[in-house]
């Protein structure tokens, strides 16, 4: 081999060369396919090329193109891939998809012209990893607040009834006892049939996964297969890219329209959710406080030990227990639960699961050291979810509430003041700092939050502004007093700060236990 790399080789018969050794060594290792078979599944205008050759993979980044890979130019808000095409090409590219014809394409072994290069990537990744969500039950669940711990409650019942159940979303992707980060809370769509493909490797039965509106718009779930989709609710969030509210519900009711899921379940207390079951032909079951849902809950009892109700469903009537507290985390489990009675789940078996559920990372997650006040840190980076944490706090607490809250930058802009108005009107301190700020300035950012106190007369007094995170973690808990509650708001399970576009190590929780240490208290 050190010989042959030593001969003074032509370019092309070099690449050739390459490309046969990749091909060998890929079929070894990973996937691979014919393009015929993508020709014949995949939506295209015009062709150019020869489709008798074998793809080892799939890339929309060119850097990260390797020999034998399609490679999909997608039109993104920042950067063009038709301009990497060539970038693409030099790394090995062996089909080029885009949606215009560019210069120099002219005699490339395969070019395919698309309408939509988001969506191609979506077919074309749905086909080579063989359809894996016509494999599995495929729970999608979407909303601005609760698909998290949805999700992870709707996988613990299914788990806990001998289902082998795999989740994907915010927090990480779970696939058995393997986890896998995520950058988004929906994956690009090559991504996410890749992981679909590993899980139906470890033979899952059911998938349950968060679906933003992100991903609705972008195209990123196009061509899943949804089993039952489920709508938790809508309030005021990222209208920095939806731009306003019907922009917003119209993106997620994609999930509902263009998706084609076999069944829906909808909260009907919320406004939006009313008119997605009103609306829906399809297989529909409903939840909520209302008794004219499906799934309701009666007789609640909410403490800072969990909560019990009585649950009521089209064929049972039973009392439910579990270790989460909160109404906000009542509706999550009438969703779980919901979602698992229209799949056939005895609910005697959804309430003795509920009862040993763990908590969600960063969902009012308590910081217990032994201080006589509590701690906690919580994901709430809306103006509903602030509002529904800090307001389930004042039954269990006998002081004052402090809340630490920030908004992120490069995000919708409308939402800072308000966010720090309805923290004001709930809390009796209010600190304002950094969250993710991203490319503005963190100060800036500040001032646009503080100026909700315009909203709040009087309220100038409670409301303080500290820059540094751990600053204002150190100021905010050290002020707490016996029977005060601190909550932590805005980041919850995140393990960094977004400054510029460098994710720099910080944690709220670890923060938060090195203050409690340095004052003195243990765990």
């Amino acid at each position: 081999m050190q010989r042959l790399w030593k001969l003074n080789l032509g370019k092309n018969f070099r690449k050739f060369f390459l490309s046969i050794w990749n091909i060998l060594i890929m079929q070894k290792k990973a996937t691979y396919m014919n393009l015929t078979k993508i020709s014949d599944e995949l939506s295209f205008k015009e062709f150019l090329g020869e489709k008798n050759t074998n793809v080892t993979g799939i890339s929309y980044d060119s850097r990260t193109v390797k020999p034998g890979d399609i490679f999909i130019a997608i039109k993104g808000f920042q950067e063009d891939g038709h301009e990497y095409v060539k970038q693409a090409i030099a790394s090995g590219a062996s089909v080029i998809i885009l949606e215009r014809m560019i210069p120099g394409l002219q005699g490339f072994e395969a070019c395919f012209v698309v309408e939509s290069g988001r969506r191609a990537l979506a077919e074309v990744s749905s086909i080579f990893y063989g359809y894996p969500s016509n494999k599995f039950n495929l729970f999608g669940v979407t909303g601005t607040n609760g698909k998290t711990t949805t999700v992870f409650l709707l996988d613990w019942i299914l788990n806990s009834v001998g289902r082998k159940s795999a989740m994907l979303g915010t927090i990480f992707c779970r696939i058995g006892d393997k986890i896998i980060s995520n950058e988004r809370t929906t994956p690009e769509s090559s991504d996410l049939q890749n992981l679909f493909g590993m899980m139906v490797k470890e033979e899952v039965s059911d998938v349950c996964m968060e679906v933003s509106s992100h991903s609705l718009e972008l195209d990123r779930v196009h061509g899943c297969n949804f089993d039952v989709a489920l709508f938790t609710n809508l309030s005021q969030d990222h209208l920095d890219f939806h731009g306003d509210m019907d922009s917003y519900f119209k993106s997620k009711m994609k999930l509902f329209k263009d998706c084609n899921p076999k069944k829906i379940i909808v909260n009907i207390d919320d406004k939006y959710g009313k008119q997605i079951y009103e609306q829906s032909k399809l297989d529909k079951f409903s939840y909520g406080l209302s008794k004219k849902a499906d799934v309701c809950a009666e007789n609640i009892c909410n403490t800072n030990t969990g909560l019990k109700f009585d649950l009521k469903s089209p064929d049972d009537f039973i009392k439910i227990e579990c270790p989460m507290i909160g109404e906000h985390n009542l509706m999550n489990i009438l969703a779980a639960t919901a979602a698992g009675v229209s799949s056939g789940i005895p609910v005697k078996e959804i309430a003795a699961s509920l009862k040993t559920f763990q908590s969600v990372p960063g969902r009012f997650e308590q910081i217990e050291m032994g201080q006589p006040f509590l701690v906690v840190v919580d994901y709430a980076h809306t103006q509903d979810a602030l509002s529904r944490v800090i307001k389930f706090s004042r039954p269990i607490t006998k002081g004052r509430i402090l809340t630490l809250m920030g908004c992120g930058g490069n995000r919708d802009r409308t939402k800072r003041p308000l966010m720090c108005a309805e923290a004001l009107k709930h809390s009796d301190i209010v600190v304002i700092t950094t969250d993710n700020p991203r490319n503005e300035i963190p100060e800036q950012i500040i001032r646009e939050v503080n100026n909700g106190t315009k909203l709040v007369p009087g309220s100038e007094d409670r409301c303080f502004s500290i820059v540094d995170r751990k600053e204002a973690i150190n100021f905010i808990i050290s002020f707490a007093k016996e029977g005060d509650t601190v909550l932590i708001t805005g980041k919850g399970h995140e393990t960094y700060q977004m400054i510029g576009n460098i994710k720099i190590p910080f944690d709220d929780r670890n923060q938060a236990r090195n203050v409690l240490s340095a004052l003195g208290y243990t765990s």
